[in-house]
């Protein structure tokens, strides 16, 4: 849950490959928000995967990589 007043917040989608690996996968995916009255997040170089609470809501964040698709929810509340 994040608050309207605190309005950027940095998502970091985690790849766990099959040798148990991880990587961080910000830079490689593209964005999406399902409710942008809620929050959007940025695809643009210098602020990708940065989340902006716009109003009191919940959004589907997507994180896709080719035909991997990452989701989860984010609420913001006031």
């Amino acid at each position: 849950m994040l608050r309207r007043n605190r309005r950027d917040h940095l998502v970091s989608p985690t790849g766990t490959y099959t040798d148990a690996s991880t990587q961080n996968l910000t830079s490689m995916v593209t964005w999406g928000s399902a409710t942008e009255a809620a929050a959007t997040i940025s695809n643009a170089a210098a602020s990708k995967g940065l989340a902006t609470t716009i109003a009191a809501g919940t959004s589907q964040i997507t994180a896709t990589s080719g035909a991997v698709i990452g989701k989860t929810t984010l609420t913001v509340t006031n």
